[in-house]
């Protein structure tokens, strides 16, 4: 690469599976592209994964159900600042429901996909 070149080149290996992975209406047969080297998770790794995300899930869930409980429950607290903290409450609940745990386990088994067509244009929906 010169050093007038702004392009910047990554690496690219295939890595091949023996067997024929089919989720869904896709079938996998030969290689799947991944950039760089693929490293499994250990199994510690994959419980602190777990363990983080089920802290974040559940404060996240209890966090926004207390703000969304003051704000109905207060009438002295029924402002527009805060009915708009309620709706984005709400919206990260839904995130939080609809979301991490897709998350959890496409970092659990990447690099397949194991939720399906329908999944993962909901979750990209969902995320966007």
């Amino acid at each position: 690469m010169d050093g007038n070149s702004s392009t910047v080149y990554f690496p690219t290996k295939q890595l091949f599976f023996r067997e024929n992975l089919t989720f869904g209406n896709v079938t996998n047969t030969k290689y799947f592209p991944y950039p760089g080297e693929f490293r499994y998770l250990s199994d510690g790794e994959k419980t602190g994964k777990i363990i983080a995300y089920l802290v974040i899930f559940i404060m996240a869930i209890t966090g926004n159900s207390l703000v969304i409980y003051t704000v109905a429950i207060n009438k002295k607290m029924r402002t527009t600042t805060n009915f708009y903290l309620t709706n984005l409450a709400v919206a990260d609940i839904l995130i939080a429901v609809c979301c991490m745990w897709v998350e959890l386990i496409k970092d659990l088994t990447d690099p397949v996909w194991i939720f399906g067509d329908f999944m993962c244009r909901f979750n990209t929906f969902m995320q966007g």
